[in-house]
């Protein structure tokens, strides 16, 4: 496949994942799954990577034998975990 047309396919992808708004890393891998499998009939692998320091931010990774590619997301944290989190981060 062209360079253009993984492009084309990582953007709608990564246009997906933040449409579905998701709020784990599961969820957006989910996401990815889902657009990429719509678009390319080739299996591929999707990760999702993220910092427990930075649980808002991940990192999406896919790998296959058509797109291989990333992009990075904000997830959408609830305030009950967002608290949490602050809580668990500054008992240092």
């Amino acid at each position: 496949m062209s360079a253009e047309f993984q492009r084309e396919v990582l953007a709608i992808v990564q246009a997906d994942v933040r449409t579905a708004r998701a709020s784990t890393g599961e969820q957006a891998r989910e996401a990815a799954e889902a657009s990429l499998a719509s678009m390319v009939a080739a299996p591929h692998r999707v990760e999702v990577l993220s910092d427990p320091l930075w649980p808002e931010k991940a990192g999406v990774c896919i790998t296959g034998p058509v797109i291989t590619g990333g992009f990075n997301i904000a997830l959408v944290i609830k305030p009950e975990t967002a608290k949490r989190n602050a809580r668990t981060h500054s008992d240092g």
